[in-house]
């Protein structure tokens, strides 16, 4: 089996995080994730 090149191995990383984010974040309340969207908005 080949060796991955480093940027196929950050590829997959970043989608490994991004999953784990996605779980996390789905396991919050919806008024924390509105809460949480109006702060980014405001700091914009």
């Amino acid at each position: 089996m080949a060796r991955q090149s480093t940027h196929e191995d950050e590829k997959a990383a970043a989608a490994l995080h991004e999953d784990a984010l996605t779980d996390v974040l789905r396991r919050l309340p919806p008024r924390t994730l509105g809460g949480a969207k109006d702060l980014c908005q405001a700091g914009a």
